[in-house]
């Protein structure tokens, strides 16, 4: 397939590792696991080797990532206050991933076979619950209106995103803008509070505080966009969790919204009938992903959701966190350039 000028010179560009955002937090996410380990202790004996479980087999924590960049001076030293509330927000995020893979039956997560494969349904929505409650407790160790309040609001914004798109299963019809409004709820909400905290806590001005929760919005849009493409295109070995589960659960995503926008009437309603009968042919569905041109609308989105990021950080460009917060819009794009590759546009 041959593809845009503008799409061929993003993929030329060498991507930047992980290491390139994680070496300068160091010795934060080395804290961040110390803390883990100690609260881990405290959970309830019946459910205390499940948390650490999923303690465990983590991702690449790139919200408390976020937390430790958006709240970073040049020349501080690791704060407590910012270990604290990454943990925190790391644990929502935790027990969302929990109960996600409840709800999409997914086994595999990080590699690792999820709670919910690992020990029952009803055990992995307890310890999900569980873990809700802890990172709420640790919140009330900060100042209601600075953290609290914002930290609970968005817990349960992330809540009402994932009921949204659970009661929207089946609905062919959902809109582009109800699209972005989910995920921006499920899953921008946490990089936001993440940025906004961390400049919070670290003591950045409120204005740059505000511009960094606008990066974290806008960053977590473009990633659930490449997860979305994930999802339908990726290969579990390398992505390293269950595939197809949206598709499957009647999920509609960006590249099968707009794929469905571009089909004819008796194509648009076999893939309807395939989405709601749950057997959906994903290899099948990625060529046409390809061939029609809807990969190349993706990365679009992706691309303007990435540079509405940059954006928000201009005033503020002379901060050393925001610095650091363009290499985690440098890395995400780097993955996702990775990923591409792969699917050789």
């Amino acid at each position: 397939m041959s593809v845009s000028a503008a799409l061929r010179k993003s993929l030329s560009s060498s991507p930047k590792g992980f290491e390139a955002i994680a070496g300068v937090v160091r010795k934060e996410l080395a804290a961040l696991e110390a803390f883990f380990k100690d609260i881990s202790g405290e959970f309830e004996p019946q459910m205390r080797e499940m948390v650490r479980y999923c303690l465990k087999h983590q991702g690449k924590r790139l919200r408390p990532i976020l937390v430790f960049f958006s709240g970073a001076k040049e020349g501080g030293k690791a704060d407590e206050k910012l270990v604290r509330i990454a943990a925190t927000i790391e644990l929502v995020h935790l027990a969302t991933l929990v109960h996600d893979d409840v709800m999409d039956q997914a086994v595999l997560r990080h590699g690792f076979p999820t709670l919910n494969a690992h020990n029952g349904a009803a055990v992995a929505v307890l310890v999900g619950d569980s873990m809700f409650a802890r990172a709420l407790e640790l919140a009330t160790d900060f100042d209601t209106e600075t953290v609290c309040k914002p930290l609970t609001r968005a817990t349960r914004r992330v809540c009402a995103g994932e009921v949204w798109q659970t009661t929207e299963r089946g609905n062919g019809a959902i809109s582009l803008d109800q699209y972005f409004e989910i995920i921006e709820m499920k899953t921008g909400e946490l990089f936001r509070v993440s940025c906004l905290l961390g400049a919070r806590i670290g003591g950045q001005t409120e204005d740059a505080a505000l511009a960094f929760a606008e990066f974290g919005r806008r960053l977590g849009r473009a990633y659930q966009v490449y997860d979305d493409l994930a999802d339908i295109m990726g290969e579990e070995a390398a992505i390293g969790k269950t595939l197809g589960t949206d598709l499957a659960s009647g999920k509609y995503t960006l590249p099968a919204l707009l794929l469905l926008q571009e089909l004819g009437a008796k194509q648009r309603r076999e893939l309807l009938a395939q989405i709601q009968s749950g057997s959906v042919d994903t290899a099948g569905l990625g060529s046409q992903i390809i061939s029609l041109g809807i990969l190349e609308k993706v990365v679009a989105y992706f691309r303007e959701e990435i540079a509405a990021a940059e954006r928000a950080l201009e005033a503020h460009d002379s901060l050393f966190a925001a610095d650091n917060l363009r290499k985690m819009a440098a890395f995400v794009t780097a993955q996702f350039d990775k990923f591409l590759k792969q699917k050789r546009v």
